[in-house]
């Protein structure tokens, strides 16, 4: 397996020193660190709540493909970026 120059760049982080001399993290794992908050905000998430707990979630809150399950009807939902989908 080759590795691309995007890909060696971002395994160089790891063989810097993550503080530098003034004692706050160097540029390179501030942008690594970034990046996993960024994923993480990102990402679909999973939630365990009533009925009206879902139905109170604010859209604009939710992540593509975010699961529901409703502990008071044992339904399964997915958030399709415009409404809840029942799977199960």
């Amino acid at each position: 397996m080759a590795i691309v120059p995007q890909q060696t760049a971002q395994l160089a982080v790891f063989k810097t020193k993550p503080l530098g001399e003034d004692g706050f993290f160097v540029l390179g794992w501030q942008q690594f660190i970034q990046s996993l908050v960024t994923a993480q905000q990102t990402s679909p998430k999973a939630y365990s709540v009533t009925n009206a707990q879902r139905l109170a979630l604010f859209a604009s809150n939710l992540t593509l493909g975010s699961i529901a399950f409703e502990t008071d009807t044992s339904h399964v939902l997915t958030w399709n970026g415009k409404v809840w989908v029942q799977l199960v």
